[in-house]
């Protein structure tokens, strides 16, 4: 989505065949040592002369960056679904002969969305390319990386699958549907329909992103079937994405991470989904940037805070800091843009944040008794005196524990 989001690899990346798994190794060629100086003997210039030629030596051992492109890779087609490795004539592809370039050719190739990734090394390179890293940094879904010795070397065709997600932002920026699939034009479709339902220009982007919020986290359904199936297959599941999300309203984390992501990027928010833990679990949500700064969104954890798919959620995960985040939540910080403010945070930027029965009580019953919503954070009382008093105005209600407070969502049925 998308996303933000160009890290520097190391220079060395590792090769798993496993999909987006393992741990990175560093590798590559190092820098060799500097010729030993020649002993103070009084010249200036002779040891000025030493200097000289270590600092050479050491430049000229420094692997030399070779610059490819996307449009480097010849007689293939990069964006079809399935590249068999046996139809590449590598003769024609990107060579390296160092991990030097490898980073900014594999940038080139994601911005470009290219399906399949295809070069060539020379057999001396030590190409350390981990998976898991590798769908980090270029933010996708999954990635299956291939390799095979060959005439020129060691060959290696890499096969992409993109967010679909991020594959319908990216078209609906661009208006260029072309390269969606049947999956993914169906998500466009509805993805378009909901925005210009829902999403008027004269709303804030915070408003938007409010909207946006409350729709994932109060319709979409957390399937913890998904989160076994993927546990037990490692496979590419269109259910665990902005598709299972949007379109069955039934997820797992990456799709509500996905669909917040990809209907913020449609509107020209940036935003970048987050890969950690949450409770220690693995984990997904986002950082979006507003006004200059950077918050948290975790439509999972606001989600299933409450039963689900009523229409209400939490909002206590809705443009937090980075503080606030790290009570439940731990991720790769420098991987990530800083998260510093916190007064975006939902309840203390709409006034909502109470912590008397008397604060509370200004702002439940009046918009009780006009048939509203009153979405409420309550400090000082406990859970029973919040649901007691609201059961006595005789409104439907969910309330969850969080930090030291009680997250409140009431409202009266029709």
């Amino acid at each position: 989505m998308r996303r933000s989001k160009w890290l520097a690899l190391l220079l060395a990346l590792t090769l798993a065949l496993a999909a987006c798994g393992g741990q990175p190794q560093n590798g590559g060629e190092t820098n060799a040592p500097p010729p030993q100086q020649e002993e103070q003997s009084g010249n200036a210039g002779s040891q000025q002369e030493a200097e000289d030629e270590s600092d050479e030596s050491v430049e000229a051992s420094a692997p030399v960056e070779e610059v490819y492109t996307a449009a480097d890779m010849q007689d293939i087609d990069p964006y079809a679904p399935i590249l068999s490795y046996w139809d590449v004539d590598f003769s024609k592809q990107p060579a390296f002969t160092s991990a030097a370039g490898l980073d900014a050719y594999f940038k080139d190739c994601v911005e470009n969305r290219c399906r399949n990734i295809v070069f060539s090394c020379s057999r001396d390179v030590r190409v350390e390319l981990n998976s898991a890293d590798f769908c980090d940094t270029y933010h996708l879904a999954w990635v299956n990386p291939k390799m095979q010795p060959g005439e020129f070397g060691k060959h290696y065709v890499i096969s992409i699958t993109y967010y679909p997600g991020d594959n319908v932002a990216w078209a609906y920026l661009n208006n260029d549907k072309s390269m969606l699939c049947e999956e993914e034009l169906v998500l466009y479709d509805t993805a378009v329909a909901w925005l210009e339902e829902n999403i008027s220009e004269d709303m804030t982007d915070y408003d938007k992103c409010v909207a946006i919020h409350d729709y994932i986290s109060g319709s979409v359904k957390y399937s913890n079937e998904l989160l076994a199936a993927l546990n037990t297959s490692y496979t590419f599941d269109w259910g665990i994405t902005a598709y299972g999300a949007m379109i069955d309203h039934l997820t797992i984390c990456q799709g509500y991470a996905d669909a917040f992501d990809m209907l913020t990027s449609m509107l020209g928010m940036e935003c970048t989904q987050v890969a950690g833990s949450g409770g220690g679990e693995l984990h997904n949500w986002v950082l979006i940037q507003l006004d200059g700064s950077w918050y948290h969104v975790d439509c999972t954890w606001d989600a299933t805070a409450f039963p689900g798919g009523d229409g209400t959620c939490s909002k206590a995960y809705l443009f937090v800091s980075d503080e606030q985040m790290r009570r439940t939540h731990s991720w790769e910080a420098s991987l990530y843009p800083e998260a510093t403010d916190s007064s975006y945070w939902y309840y203390e930027k709409l006034g909502r944040k109470v912590s008397s029965q008397e604060e509370l009580e200004a702002l439940v019953s009046e918009p009780l008794q006009n048939g509203q919503q009153a979405d409420v954070y309550v400090e000082n009382l406990t859970q029973k005196q919040v649901t007691d008093y609201v059961q006595s105005l005789g409104g439907k209600f969910h309330t969850a524990e969080y930090q030291s407070g009680v997250v409140l969502c009431a409202w009266v049925e029709e």
